[in-house]
Order: C-alpha cells, then structure tokens, then sequence
C-alpha cells in the first residue's frame, strides 16, 4: 500500500527555489553551495582563475559578472533537478 494513499504525511527534504536564486544573487559561487557543492567549486575555481591571471581589470570585473550571473542560472536548474529527483524517489516507492 502506498504511504500517499493511506494518509501518511511524507515530508521530503525539498530545496527551495526562492532561497537558492536569492543566496546565489548575494553570495555568488558561494551561493550554489546551498544546491550542489560540485557546482560551487567548479564557479569558485572560474572565479579565481579570472581574478588572479593577468586579465585587464575591465574585463575581469565583466567576467566575473558572467560568472555570477550563469551561477544564478546554475542555481535554479539545479534546484529544479534535486526537487524532480526527490519527487521521483517518493512516487518510485509507492
């Protein structure tokens, strides 16, 4: 019998979409820590290469606005995914 079905309350650990997309505006690279943390290291490491090799400040700070906005982007795909799999995994054992 299924644990939807017989009036069971299922609470699943779902990420927040809102919370994801407003910690990754604020915090950046640092802010898809709250979804994925591979994804946070990969944007982290962009980050510093752009900032430490002897790219032109002008470009830079264009580069890293690049990288902050595609970490955004990141961040709701991936909340998108990890709540889909979720669901997944909860109507798989019904």
């Amino acid at each position: 019998m299924s644990n939807l079905s017989n009036g069971n309350i299922v609470v699943a650990p779902f990420k927040s979409s809102l919370a994801a997309i407003l910690l990754s505006l604020v915090l950046g690279p640092v802010g898809l820590l709250y979804v994925n943390w591979v994804h946070s290291i990969i944007m982290l490491v962009i980050t510093l290469i752009i900032f430490s090799v002897g790219i032109p400040q002008q470009y830079a700070l264009v580069l890293g606005l690049l990288v902050w906005v595609v970490c955004v982007y990141w961040t709701g795909i991936d909340v998108l995914v990890y709540n889909k799999r979720l669901l997944k995994q909860l109507y798989k054992d019904e």
